[in-house]
């Protein structure tokens, strides 16, 4: 998965639990339930992109499957010529531009936390006195009635008074580690500094924080002077780390202090999560594949390997991994091949780890596995597209698949195609017998290559050559 591609869905994720906590739970005086949601649900927010389900649905033999739109190209007939290469694209393409520009902005945002961070933390050190488990600092103007961590910053005109209740406030913050919650909310709104809904997280996080601990306070103050003091005592000055007494909210913490608790069974509207945490699932993370349950005798079968997988990621450039790449033109050949009258098996539909045996365990005709180059030595990458059969099988038929397979791929246009099958130790092409090649489709360290196999109208002619040159093996083998 492209890292502009997680962020995407990640961001969605935040929209839609922001959205059911500003409708639904917002006004709730369960202050610790709606914290907890909102560490939750944005931690949720930056796993669910990562997961992946696969859902076999089958179809009766027969049934007509309809290609993808991109699969409709109108490529020529079949032949033998290979194509020159091509000249080299070397512009940035527009993901490559908005990736680029996203980590710059990233990169000086997450500067300007370590910085203030950093500041917090020498202020402590140099003007902090230890008191029990905490650190108080007194100071005229750098900071107001305030707390980070461990520490507490007071204004110096406070009197004793009202220096016991800010101690006692900050000290509340301190044992329910707020400054916790906070720094996750700063991190999340540097990943995610394009999508207003971490700067929502990071404002209703403090909002409950603050209910919280003034629930807490006032069950040993009386209410009415504690508010007359977070009023008297405001004031704004105190930067975005620190848990402000009386700083931004203030009107609304005051009117929380009098508003009526909410009914026990108002918790039931938590369980909305339920309902949003299975549609993120299901339109995020599930692919849906398509299989027929009862195949024609004289269908032609082709196991297509996407290599790779789980953690062996193969190569990996700009954050983009070769497994990722190859899946997607796995399951373009399926597409392609199933709208020609081939059956076609993939050996993985998702991100997971197979052994070579278990890749070929599989009955067919032809066993074809897809790659991707890479190349990391050199200012300049070779590029193009290449087939390999193994020197250990000997199998003359093989060399006629990677040819067929080549042919209709050098009438691609964009990327470089090698004339020539090479002979070489292919470990995942060993444990079979039947006809088999690895196709190299491309280098991934080359900025032309990668752009060209990772867009979508590519890929559906190249998994349309590939289908081709499939059915041009059939031709010459019957």
């Amino acid at each position: 998965m492209s890292i502009l591609l997680y962020l995407v869905k990640a961001s969605a994720c935040t929209l839609a639990f922001y959205t059911v906590y500003g409708l639904f739970l917002n006004r709730l005086t369960f202050f610790g339930l709606n914290r907890w949601y909102l560490l939750t649900t944005m931690v949720l927010s930056f796993i669910i992109p990562i997961m992946h389900f696969s859902m076999a649905r089958q179809i009766s033999a027969g049934t007509d499957v309809i290609p993808d739109e991109h699969l409709n190209t109108g490529m020529a007939t079949i032949g033998a010529a290979i194509s020159h290469p091509s000249a080299v694209d070397t512009a940035w393409t527009v993901p490559e531009i908005l990736l680029y520009g996203y980590v710059v902005v990233a990169v000086l945002l997450g500067i300007k936390l370590c910085v203030s961070i950093l500041k917090l933390l020498v202020l402590g050190h140099k003007q902090g006195m230890g008191q029990h488990q905490f650190t108080v600092v007194k100071q005229a103007a750098v900071l107001h009635n305030s707390s980070f961590f461990h520490m507490i910053f007071l204004k110096n005109d406070l009197d004793t008074a009202e220096e016991e209740v800010v101690i006692k406030h900050e000290t509340e913050h301190i044992k329910r580690f707020h400054s916790l919650d906070i720094m996750l909310m700063e991190i999340a709104k540097v990943v995610l500094w394009f999508n207003p809904a971490p700067y929502l997280y990071r404002k209703s996080m403090e909002q409950v924080h603050e209910y919280e601990v003034d629930a807490a306070v006032t069950a040993q103050y009386n209410r009415k002077d504690y508010a007359g003091m977070l009023l008297k005592l405001s004031g704004f000055n105190a930067p975005a780390l620190v848990n402000n007494f009386s700083g931004s909210q203030l009107n609304k913490r005051v009117n929380m202090l009098f508003t009526k608790r909410s009914k026990r069974v108002k918790k039931s509207l938590y369980v909305f999560i339920v309902p949003v945490f299975a549609a993120l699932i299901w339109f995020l993370c599930v692919d849906r594949v398509y299989a027929q349950s009862i195949l024609p005798t004289n269908t032609f079968t082709v196991v297509i390997d996407a290599g790779h997988g789980g953690k062996n990621t193969g190569v990996v450039v700009n954050g983009i991994n070769e497994k990722d790449v190859v899946l997607e033109l796995a399951k373009a050949v399926k597409s392609a091949g199933d709208a020609n009258g081939l059956n076609i098996i993939l050996t993985r539909n998702n991100d997971e780890s197979l052994s070579p045996d278990e890749r070929v365990s599989k009955k067919a005709d032809l066993f074809i596995s897809l790659h991707a180059n890479g190349v990391y030595k050199g200012a300049k990458s070779p590029n193009g597209i290449m087939a390999i059969t193994s020197n250990r099988q000997g199998n003359p038929l093989s060399t006629l698949l990677a040819g067929t397979c080549l042919a209709e791929l050098g009438k691609l246009k964009g990327i470089a195609v090698s004339a020539d099958v090479k002979t070489q130790r292919i470990k995942v092409l060993e444990p079979t017998t039947r006809p088999s090649t690895l196709l190299e489709l491309g280098y991934m360290t080359n900025p032309s290559d990668l752009r060209f196999i990772t867009n979508p109208d590519k890929q559906a002619e190249i998994a349309l050559a590939i289908v081709n040159g499939i059915k041009q093996y059939q031709a010459k083998t019957k």
